[in-house]
């Protein structure tokens, strides 16, 4: 099993190599699938070119799709924890407002 560096790569392998790797530390498992989408689709004729737009469009509103669905998830839980927190600030407001009014009175009497 010889192992063939990098530097014995051919100068374009590399780059390409570097850049795929680059893609999958950046973006995980989106950017793994951004490259296996791009590797799958070379253009090896006019008409692949439209092909390749085509898929990567596809892919980006997949991604699109999952990210706004994500979003809806973490606005629905933020949602809920703000009507938690609303009812429990309302409970306290009007106890304590309450408390407030029924001493009022006495207060206003003292004072005069």
């Amino acid at each position: 099993g010889h192992q063939v560096s990098d530097r014995r790569l051919p100068r374009a392998r590399a780059d390409h190599h570097l850049l795929q790797r680059e893609a999958v530390h950046r973006g995980g498992v989106q950017g793994r699938e951004a490259a296996r989408v791009r590797a799958l689709l070379v253009p090896r004729r006019a008409g692949a070119v439209a092909a390749r737009g085509a898929a990567e469009s596809q892919a980006a509103s997949g991604l699109m799709e999952q990210h706004v669905s994500h979003v809806r998830d973490v606005r629905r839980r933020e949602c809920n924890a703000y009507k938690v927190v609303k009812t429990i600030f309302i409970s306290a407001t009007l106890k304590y407002l309450s408390i407030f009014l029924y001493n009022f009175p006495k207060c206003c009497i003292n004072a005069n």
